[in-house]
């Protein structure tokens, strides 16, 4: 698989003032590459590898005989299946399961057994593949993660990331979700460098964060609305020097449930080109 070399973006990046005032943890990625992979899901997509992103697969459903429960331990036939079905690539494997809540502590500690039999269950028949879980290495959280240190906000969300913390053990990479809710740049950057450094804290694996885009809709009616061209340049920009690779997400409408069109010509896309070769 192609990676990117951060040393042919250290020119431009500016990467000395992006970690000034990071939290404690955000020290520099784990490895001199940087990994982009795809989980894009448009209608008539092309083949992203000729542009160097990677694929990469994500299992929310399918796991479970029917009637079973979604908090039982997986079907082990099932998970084989599905994952003899993937292409012979080698590319990494997310368990997106995100109805484990997290409310409370004793609700932390079974969503947190439940997704360690889920990852326990994709070990057992995943080969060289690495897997990691979605959003829960850390938890996301961006207003408790963007606030005071010392505040009992971001307090009470480290002690949660901290109770999930022994999932690290099952897995190889850490996926934490910095999706963008506000088109507030500044603010971004500060939620993604406090997700990092708490991913960064609780495990020692790879961080690879997921980004999308779109604006999260986050549960409103409407449309999908795009980054502007230049925020979403900034969070490429980001993540190269603090990260070990991104997920790009997006392709999917939640709010008509349908895939995109594919559009060659859209902002994001044309920047994440000049992102990938270095213009």
């Amino acid at each position: 698989m192609p990676n990117l070399s951060r040393r042919s973006f250290a020119g431009w990046l500016g990467t000395g003032m992006l970690l000034q005032g990071s939290p404690g943890f955000l020290r520099p990625p784990s490895s001199n590459r940087f990994t982009v992979y795809g989980a894009l899901l448009h209608s008539n997509e092309p083949d992203l590898r000729q542009w160097g992103i990677n694929p990469i697969y994500l299992f929310d459903r399918g796991i479970w005989k029917d009637g079973e429960s979604r908090f039982s331990t997986p079907d082990p036939d099932l998970v084989a299946e599905r994952i003899e079905r993937l292409p012979n690539d080698g590319a990494p494997l997310v368990m997106d399961f995100e109805f484990y809540k997290t409310r409370t502590r004793e609700e932390a500690i079974a969503s947190r057994e439940g997704l360690r039999r889920i990852t326990e269950t994709f070990a057992r028949y995943a080969g060289d593949r690495p897997i990691g879980i979605y959003e829960y290495l850390p938890r996301r959280n961006y207003w408790g993660s963007i606030g005071a240190r010392d505040s009992p906000e971001f307090k009470e969300w480290q002690d949660l990331n901290t109770l999930m913390s022994s999932l690290a053990r099952s897995v190889d990479l850490v996926f934490p979700s910095l999706y963008t809710f506000h088109d507030n740049p500044t603010q971004w950057q500060r939620y993604a460098r406090a997700q990092i450094s708490e991913a960064r804290r609780i495990s020692n694996k790879p961080v690879i964060p997921f980004i999308w885009p779109d604006f999260h809709y986050n549960g409103t009616a409407g449309t999908l609305e795009p980054i502007p061209r230049k925020f979403w340049r900034l969070q490429l920009e980001t993540l190269v020097s603090i990260a070990d690779g991104i997920v790009i997400w997006g392709g999917w409408d939640p709010i008509s449930r349908e895939r995109v069109p594919w559009d060659n010509q859209a902002p994001w896309w044309i920047e994440t080109l000049c992102f990938l070769q270095g213009q």
